[in-house]
């Protein structure tokens, strides 16, 4: 520990009394008369200076205390052809969401009434969420006692629960960095600068010491590319390294922790609105580690009753060209088994985007969103046997013009659908007008085909035109046209949409005071 507080790496197997010499590329000379130890050691020998291109802040305390907020949004029905038909009254709505702040946590209620006005009726008053909510940001935690959605993977499927969840929040933290950035290992012989360069672009500059370093947590600009590292001393001696690079969307950095724990009921909503919730308790965790920047493991486990399933997954970068995650489980419910497995793939070639995942289900595969859908239906529905898409971007033209080719194919027990969509995007030159084309076609099920063809303005400040066809499944084609703006929170500001097509018009129109906004 001393040599460590000095900058000197000991071999870890070292134990009792320790003789310099026994560390390869150490040496030592001892002054006697002043007492003094005098250490030469190789650029191996020395500790790496750890440099982050990214330090952290000081996270300010938050203020806790006391407050209530209720928002409310109320509309009414008022028909359907006021001009001619008059007002007909028939029914008004009210959304409500009603927020109690404590030094512990929030409270948070939502609900909507709804009321006839053209007959005598009761008013039904519906509750949709209840929840408390606590936040620890020193340990990036999140705590819900109440309803909730479940947190999981890319190949997990969330439900609704009423019970208690608890969730690591990475959104309380915005100095803590998640996913992997850039890094780079060197030695400078002398203290020297270094600058960092990508894409042409500079995304860091700073000193480092001599010695061995450690630079992390370097800013990527582009999602893929090349970066210089350019390392110069005092003496204008200049040493530069070009590192391929490519951001990664599903990978932690080296050591970050993702969890998240739920227990509860499953939560169940009605034809009528009606909620309730199952007796049996549901539980479900998800689990991701950082083993390396380059490697995320992911696990996945739930259970009710007898039905359990459980998953393993992980995720990886290849050769800084590619983003690659596969995953596979299994689920048991009494003597019906069934399996899993799950594959992505995310690169870009010659600036060419390419994603595509598959998804396919063996024998009778059940989890908590399968188990929930029975019970709710009355019917076994389980999920769809067999899900692949396939998607590519490319620019054309050597300017900002796309067009994106994408399939997407969905396999059910006596279903199938194939859809093969195409669009293109072209921003006009000089102007800010964008050309917008769009095709699907379903090749194997009855999904039908359809094309849009649109052209928008932005004619000022959140104002925009759109004129445009489209033809539906059917063959009919329809002349569509709108105009809108949008308004803001400053009292007098106003907005309003038109929306025009073949046989219908419709305008809305939106106007902000300082006590409240209202929408015709």
């Amino acid at each position: 520990s001393e040599l460590e507080r000095v900058g000197i790496s000991a071999p870890r197997n070292l134990s009792g009394t320790l003789f310099l010499d026994h560390i390869p590329g150490l040496a030592y000379n001892y002054d006697a008369p002043t007492q003094t130890l005098h250490l030469t050691a190789d650029a191996a020998v020395l500790v790496p200076a750890e440099i982050s291109a990214t330090p952290r802040r000081e996270m300010p305390q938050a203020q806790t205390g006391f407050g209530l907020v209720l928002n409310y949004r109320v509309s009414a029905n008022l028909g359907y052809n006021v001009p001619s038909a008059d007002f007909r009254r028939s029914d008004a709505f009210a959304g409500l969401e009603l927020r109690a702040y404590t030094p512990l946590g929030v409270l948070t209620h939502t609900g909507s009434v709804s009321a006839p006005l053209n007959y005598s009726g009761e008013a039904a008053v519906r509750r949709h969420d209840t929840y408390f909510t606590s936040n620890l940001p020193g340990q990036m935690l999140t705590l819900t006692a109440g309803d909730f959605t479940t947190t999981g993977l890319a190949w997990t499927r969330p439900v609704r629960m009423g019970g208690l969840q608890a969730r690591r929040d990475f959104l309380l933290r915005n100095d803590v960095v998640t996913n992997p950035l850039l890094s780079y290992s060197g030695t400078a012989t002398v203290p020297s600068t270094i600058d960092v360069f990508v894409d042409n672009l500079r995304a860091y500059s700073g000193a480092i010491p001599a010695g061995p370093f450690n630079l992390t947590d370097v800013p990527m600009i582009t999602s893929s590319g090349e970066a210089v590292f350019v390392i110069r001393d005092a003496g204008g001696n200049e040493q530069s390294t070009t590192v391929p690079f490519f951001a990664t969307q599903n990978l932690l950095s080296r050591g970050t922790l993702d969890y998240s724990l739920n227990i509860g009921g499953l939560r169940q909503t009605s034809s009528n609105g009606d909620i309730s919730y199952d007796d049996r308790i549901a539980r479900a965790a998800s689990l991701r580690y950082g083993l390396s920047d380059r490697l995320t493991v992911e696990a996945h486990a739930e259970a009710i009753n007898d039905m359990w399933m459980a998953g393993l997954g992980l995720s990886t970068a290849l050769f800084n060209r590619a983003e690659v995650t596969l995953a596979a489980g299994k689920s048991v419910n009494g003597a019906e088994t069934g399996s899993f497995a799950y594959g992505t793939l995310r690169t870009e070639l010659a600036g060419i985007q390419v994603n595509l995942s598959s998804t396919r289900y063996f024998g009778n595969y059940q989890d908590l969103a399968s188990t929930s859908t029975s019970d709710l239906l009355g019917i076994s529905q389980g999920p769809v046997k067999a899900l692949d898409a396939l998607s590519l971007t490319f620019p054309i033209f050597a300017n900002e013009d796309r067009i994106g080719l994408r399939v997407i194919n969905s396999e059910r027990r006596n279903m199938t659908n194939t859809f093969l969509h195409a669009s293109y995007y072209r921003q006009l030159p000089g102007t800010s007008a964008a050309l917008r084309v769009s095709a699907f076609q379903d090749v194997v099920g009855d999904g039908g085909n359809g094309i849009s063809v649109s052209l928008s303005f932005l004619l000022g400040p959140g104002t925009h035109a759109r004129a445009g066809l489209r033809r539906d499944r059917s063959g009919n084609i329809t002349p569509v046209a709108s105009l809108s703006k949008s308004a803001d929170r400053a009292p007098g500001s106003f907005g309003y949409r038109i929306a025009l097509s073949h046989e219908t018009a419709a305008l809305r129109a939106t106007y902000q005071t300082s006590y409240g906004r209202g929408d015709l």
